[in-house]
Order: C-alpha cells, then structure tokens, then sequence
C-alpha cells in the first residue's frame, strides 16, 4: 500500500497456482519433499488471518493433529519446532496485530495489480509465464500498445463490481457471460434487497436502540444476542479517541459467532446474485469471480449450467472437487485461476498516453516511410 502511493508506476505481481499443483510441487520436488502437514505450517505462517484462527483455539480439545503440529512450531517444541518460541509470532497473535507485521499473503494477492498463473508443466509453463512478464512490462512501458483480453475485460467488471458490497469482511465480484464473453449479468455480496449491510450499522446506536428501522428484530430484541453485544466495553472512555470520528460499524457474524452454524453471515454471495440474475441464458457460459465459489455457489453455477469458473484468489473448500467436477460430462465448470490486470493497472495499462498513429509520428516513422507531412 505505501509503494502504490508512493510511485505511481508500481505494480504489485501475484504468482498463483491452483492448490492441486502447488501441494505436488512442494511435495515432489527433490529439494522441498514437504508433507502435507509442513505445507498447512508453511501457509498458516503466511496466512495471518488463518494462523491467527488456529493459534486462538489452542487450548481446545478437539485441535486436530496438523493444527497441534502449528502450535508446537510456533513453541518451538516437537518435530516441527526449533527450540525457540516465535516471540514476535505470539505477540502479534495475542494483541491481534497480526496483519500488520507477519506476512499476509492472502491480502496481497487479493490487493495485487497484475495476477499471473503458476499452473501447468514445467517447459510449458516456464515459457507462458516468460511469455505473460513480456507482455505485462511492454504494456507498462507502452501503455494501450495490444487491448486487454476478453478474460480481463470481464474481471475487471467484476473486480469494479466488488465495491458496492456492504460486507466489512471480503468484498466480492462477479460477472456471467455467455460462451462468447457477451456480458449477461454482475453481482456482489450484500444482504438480500431492502435491508441494511453492515456498512451502515452502528454498534453504538444498536447498544441504546436508536435508529430501529437500520437493526433486525433479533438484533433489537433477541437476550442472548444482547447479552454479547453487551460483552463489549462501548461506554470505554478511551474509545471515542480510537475511533477518529469514525462510526462503530460491526459485522453480525462475528459477535454472533458460535462455532455451530458457518452460514451466519447476511450477505448473500456475488456469485449467488449475478447467477440469479441472469436466467438459463447463461448455459455453456462462463462465470468469473474475484474470490473462488464455495460449495452453495458452485452448486448454483453447475445448475446454470457454466463450463468454465474465472477467480482470482483461491478461496478453502472442496466446491471444485464436490460439485464442479462430478456428474454428468457435459455439465462440468472448469476452474481457471485469472491471468491479467485489474483494477488500477488495467487502467493505467490499457489507456494510451497519447494515439498511436501520433506516437509513431512523433518517433518519425512517417518520415522514414516517406509520408509527406500537411
């Protein structure tokens, strides 16, 4: 973040492989030779959010063997510790500072400007990926100097789209075109029409009942859901000062958090919403999306019938392996991870600083072609 304010021509490059393939590499290189559970180690190390998750639960009971193996690491204890605690690790846990100082891999993916794929066999891959840092650093130097492809086209849309979600957690977009890449319909996560997202709640005003019309019955009235909110220290002096003027907005499913039911959250998912929209026009057609479809989304999408599913992060499940690649052959989504730039760098890439035909005369090219000048 600061380098992008800092110099308006930095660009931040994500090198992603889908899970199948990463999980090989490093488990069949003959340097790596890592186990499944030293590869959970390796991500939850840079996964914040994701380590931070595992390391809050650690004295549970029901911790499963890889989970106790991240804990022992950071110990430094058993087969995967070195004999010294992470100090600096556990620190940033227990104050939840987490995304500040360790590594965050999974923002900056999501944040990236130019995303290329890691995917394929070797040779192959080492020259596609030679062939797509090319390309990138030409349109760089020489912005508008080939059009974007119709796979950036779509995801810029839906990377566009993603800013309208109410959601404080993840803003996600999504586009559904047909087999031709003819743009049927967008959506993003936010809750059902008519009611209000998160982004428009107060805590404050919530705690003293006011403005009832932005608050759900159950969270006006429900005990036991006023019992958690009325965990929170909001009459705290020190509060307002850490707020700088901005409003308590808070996110439902996590003061509502159980552990019991995953689905607690109010949004509905982008994916969700642009398939709805769009009928069975979309059959055989493609869906792309800033975050991979879980397991209701994939559903959805093999319904409508889409042969091919565009993300840009990978996001956990089983929804490709379940739903994507199951049942009848003629109805299988292939999951693609994107290749190409969104968001800022597609704009500054893609837009010439000045027309071409004035460029190549400025450089003299009519000149050598022996084109009279007017």
């Amino acid at each position: 973040m600061y380098l992008r304010d800092r110099y308006s021509a930095f660009y931040l490059f994500a090198i992603s492989a889908d899970e199948t393939d990463r999980k090989k590499r490093l488990m069949e290189n003959s340097q790596k030779r890592l186990t499944i559970t030293e590869i959970n180690i390796l991500d939850w190390n840079e996964y914040s959010e994701d380590g931070q998750n595992v390391y809050a639960r650690r004295n549970e009971s029901d911790l499963s063997e890889k989970e106790k193996s991240f804990i022992d690491y950071i110990k430094g204890r058993g087969k995967y510790g070195y004999g010294n605690k992470d100090l600096v690790r556990i620190e940033a846990y227990k104050k939840q500072i987490h995304q500040f100082i360790l590594q965050d891999v999974k923002n900056c993916i999501e944040n990236a400007d130019i995303f290329l794929s890691n995917n394929g066999v070797e040779d192959d891959l080492n020259k596609k990926m030679e062939w797509e840092i090319v390309r990138n650093i030409c349109l760089i130097l020489y912005p508008g100097l080939v059009q974007p492809t119709p796979i950036e086209r779509c995801m810029q849309i839906a990377f566009a789209a993603k800013a309208n979600s109410g959601c404080l957690s993840r803003q996600v977009g999504a586009v559904v075109t047909d087999s031709k890449f003819r743009i049927l319909s967008i959506g993003w996560n936010d809750v059902p029409e008519g009611d209000v997202p998160c982004s428009k709640k107060n805590l404050l005003d919530l705690s003293d009942v006011e403005d009832r019309g932005a608050y759900t019955h159950y969270e006006l009235f429900d005990e036991d859901f006023r019992k958690r909110i009325n965990k929170y220290k909001i009459r705290n002096p020190d509060l307002e000062p850490c707020l700088c003027g901005l409003p308590l907005r808070y996110c439902f499913k996590d003061i509502h958090k159980d552990g019991k039911d995953p689905m607690r959250s109010r949004a509905m998912h982008g994916e969700e919403k642009a398939l709805d929209s769009c009928g069975r026009e979309c059959e055989g057609g493609y869906l792309f999306t800033t975050s991979s479809p879980c397991e209701m989304c994939s559903k959805k999408a093999k319904d409508k019938h889409i042969h091919k599913i565009y993300y840009i992060e990978p996001y956990p499940g089983i929804s490709e392996d379940q739903y994507s690649r199951s049942g009848d052959k003629d109805n299988i989504a292939k999951h693609i991870l994107f290749t190409g730039a969104v968001g800022r760098a597609y704009t500054q890439m893609y837009s010439p600083i000045m027309p071409y035909k004035d460029i190549l005369g400025f450089l003299g090219a009519e000149d050598c072609l022996g084109v009279k000048k007017k």
